[in-house]
């Protein structure tokens, strides 16, 4: 039986209309060499075939162009790789969708409705993939597929908990204090 939404145990503190969830600093800087590693190897075989195109024969040509095409090939399937990693989420202050940040080249953000997420224990092929990475999957309707990774640190485990699962988070409304009149 699926939930409509789930109440969080604590509130949640939103900044700028966002909760902060979950967050994976753990992975960084090896994010960061992987990417300067593969994105510069294109690049300097590029330069190799450029500035010594007089002086190679057919066949060192030959060889470097297939390396350029291959390390272009790899950079493509490393940077897709990578932004399926989670770096954070946020709960969104509708407590519908979430924001996922991801490790690719560029960090980018991408707003998840929760009740598009499929639930592990209603998926098999996204259980699957749980045991077989060892992490937890965020798996949508759309086929998006993200990792978390197992050094993340949830700030809400509870609520983390539901939104891996689909279910909403029932949000509690901020108490205005523009209504207060100080005497």
């Amino acid at each position: 039986m699926r939930w409509f939404s789930y109440k969080p145990l604590e509130d949640l503190q939103f900044e700028h209309g966002k909760s902060l969830i979950m967050q994976n600093n753990s992975n960084d800087k090896l994010f960061m060499l992987g990417n300067f590693a593969v994105l510069g190897a294109p690049g300097l075989m590029a330069y190799r075939i450029v500035a010594n195109y007089s002086l190679m024969g057919t066949f060192n040509f030959l060889f470097s162009s297939a390396l350029l095409v291959g390390t272009s090939f790899f950079t493509k399937a490393w940077l897709g790789f990578t932004s399926s990693f989670v770096k954070e989420i946020h709960l969104v202050k509708s407590g519908k969708h979430i924001e996922i940040t991801n490790y690719g080249i560029y960090n980018t953000k991408i707003k998840i409705k929760i009740s598009d997420i499929l639930n592990p224990e209603e998926s098999l092929q996204t259980k699957v993939k749980m045991q077989f990475f060892g992490t937890w999957v965020i798996e949508t309707r759309q086929g998006d597929c993200f990792y978390v990774v197992q050094e993340s640190q949830a700030y809400h485990k509870d609520v983390l908990k539901h939104i891996l699962k689909g279910i909403e988070i029932e949000v509690a409304p901020q108490k205005d204090k523009s209504d207060i009149i100080d005497i």
